[in-house]
């Protein structure tokens, strides 16, 4: 385009000066330069106030004013999202409530001739035996599923299954806690093999959070109860409780 007076007629393939659609082709080159010095020069990208979702057009940008974020495609380019991770609570078996009647109290065993004496406990085969926990969340925690894993000492030979159903409850400021009555139970069941002297572990049991909307910084408490049905029967004389690890899934970098 030559320098001159007069009306804009024809730029990036407009001949008429007054098209809806400007297209840079091959070889072309669009700069503004390193000019800007004021809230009023440079380039504005196309924006939203509060949805881009609708941007999906092949290299189309939107710019999410309430989330201050960037899309291409729609997808999420920066900031809106942060990057988020798993981490973990561990309830060794001396910090762990136990019902006193079918869960006994942490005692230290011997697991293996001069091996580990860590605290375990032993439990029933019996619906009413328990074990509970609890712990503030972080900040961080994103209000949504946790895991639980139970862990035991394998002390007999003998084989079988130890099944726990794991029920959770958050509880935020001024709230009332609430009666573990197995609702939105999830099991964990340890399969256990016909070696003695083992570590073994359950699957991962994800139960429904009981109470109101859960949120960072809230109170997480949870039960564990002995599933008879599915365990195999003499626990006590099979296997020991360890611990429980919680997961869950944090922001990071809070």
């Amino acid at each position: 385009m030559s320098t001159g007076s007069g009306d804009i007629t024809a730029v990036l393939g407009c001949d008429t000066g007054d098209c809806s659609t400007l297209t840079v082709g091959d070889g072309d080159l669009l700069d503004f330069g390193a000019n800007v010095d004021s809230a009023t020069e440079g380039l504005f990208l196309p924006s939203h106030a509060s949805d881009c979702s609708t941007a999906t057009a092949e290299g189309q940008v939107c710019w999410q004013v309430d989330t201050q974020a960037l899309y291409v495609n729609a997808a999420l380019m920066n900031g809106a999202a942060p990057a988020t991770e798993r981490r973990s609570v561990y309830w060794g078996a001396g910090s762990l409530e136990v019902d006193g009647a079918q869960c006994g109290a942490p005692t230290a065993v011997l697991l293996h001739a001069t091996g580990p004496k860590p605290l375990t406990i032993a439990c029933n085969d019996s619906d009413s035996g328990t074990i509970s926990g609890s712990t503030v969340m972080p900040d961080s925690w994103d209000g949504n599923a946790v895991t639980f894993e139970l862990n035991i000492a394998k002390i007999s030979a003998t084989g079988g299954s130890y099944d726990m159903d794991f029920e959770a409850q958050c509880i935020g400021e001024d709230e009332a806690y609430l009666t573990f009555a197995g609702t939105g139970e999830a099991q964990a069941v340890v399969t256990m093999s016909t070696n003695d002297d083992r570590a073994q572990q359950s699957s991962a049991a994800s139960p429904t959070i009981n109470g109101t909307t859960c949120a960072g910084g809230d109170v997480l408490v949870w039960q564990g109860a002995i599933d008879a049905g599915a365990s195999a029967t003499s626990l006590q004389a099979i296997a020991l409780i360890v611990g429980v690890k919680m997961e869950y899934v944090s922001t990071i970098g809070d």
